[in-house]
């Protein structure tokens, strides 16, 4: 069957759900490997419906495909790393433009390595904690496929670390217990890397009081935060931190905090 037919029968499956139509496609790149297969088999006629039927269910697409984009990088993603977001590219522009190659850089709550990997690859040398031990195994495997060095620790925020660093870079859980966040994310994404308490300010608390002892002398913290917490954010970290500095996202929305050690 040539691809077109094959989209458009995907397309009257996803329809049901309200799913948009150029899902289709990527579900044929995927199983098929290529944008315009000329002809599509039967067996992967089966894969694509059935990979259909999981992206009915609310499952997010980069789940189901396995992996997702992060600044020009393939990563490898399942449900327990968090996909990795656009917001969270303008972190690491920041950092980038914040600090220079060679510099020691720790990277709290890791996930799929996302903000580590894209850091070493531009020279930084690279530390990563998580508190997950599966989440640090997606990571292991994304930084082996990217052919990057890092260094990986499995704890809470920075528990235990003796090595000082010229910077802290870190995008934790930040949301209440009580918000409503869309069914794709609360049913499939996980739970420990969303929620931080009934102010979401939990891990901000923590990192605020334990980051000081792995900085070095006027080393840097990067922090995303969520759309409402910017200012919160900086005046919890301002008994431990100075120049105190809130960034935009790519919408105009205060996202990242950063400070220099006092």
């Amino acid at each position: 069957m040539h691809w077109t037919q094959v989209e458009k029968h995907l397309q009257s499956l996803l329809h049901i759900e309200d799913i948009p139509p150029q899902t289709a496609r990527w579900l044929i790149w995927h199983v098929c490997q290529t944008k315009c297969p000329s002809d599509v088999t039967e067996e992967q006629m089966q894969k694509l419906e059935a990979l259909a039927q999981e992206v009915c269910t609310g499952k997010p697409l980069d789940y189901v495909l396995g992996n997702a984009e992060f600044y020009g990088i393939t990563l490898e993603v399942n449900p327990n790393v968090l996909i990795p977001r656009a917001d969270t590219e303008r972190l690491v522009e920041w950092v980038l433009k914040n600090t220079k190659e060679g510099n020691t850089v720790l990277d709290i709550g890791t996930g799929s390595g996302a903000i580590a990997i894209v850091l070493a690859k531009h020279n930084r040398k690279v530390t990563a904690t998580d508190i997950s031990k599966e989440a640090l195994q997606v990571a292991q495997r994304n930084a082996k496929q990217h052919g990057v060095n890092i260094t990986f620790l499995q704890t809470d925020v920075c528990e235990g670390i003796t090595q000082t660093f010229d910077v802290v870079v870190s995008n934790p859980p930040y949301i209440c217990e009580d918000y409503p966040l869309d069914a794709s994310v609360k049913n499939y994404e996980p739970h420990l890397a969303l929620f931080a308490g009934k102010d979401g300010l939990d891990v901000y608390k923590k990192q605020a009081q334990q980051v000081p002892n792995v900085l070095k002398p006027h080393g840097k913290l990067f922090l995303e935060v969520g759309y409402d917490q910017a200012e919160k954010v900086a005046s919890l970290l301002k008994p431990y931190f100075t120049k105190l500095q809130i960034q935009k996202d790519y919408a105009g929305v205060n996202r990242c905090v950063m400070g220099e050690k006092i």
